[in-house]
């Protein structure tokens, strides 16, 4: 998805998570939206969307 590659030409790494987060969760909606579900796409991209959130807010900045 557009999103996804998107959040490779951000400088900012929080804007580059944030940009990845929301193309994380469009692949997981489509990963359930295929028929039949798709596990592989869905486990990768809530994965993914785990890490990112946890260094935007769940990790403590230095």
């Amino acid at each position: 998805m557009g999103t996804v590659l998107l959040s490779f030409l951000m400088k900012s790494v929080k804007k580059l998570r944030i940009v990845n987060s929301l193309g994380c969760l469009l692949f997981v909606f489509y990963g359930f939206v295929l028929s039949p579900v798709s596990k592989p796409i869905i486990i990768t991209n809530a994965a993914i969307l785990c890490i990112n959130i946890y260094y935007l807010y769940g990790k403590k900045s230095s």
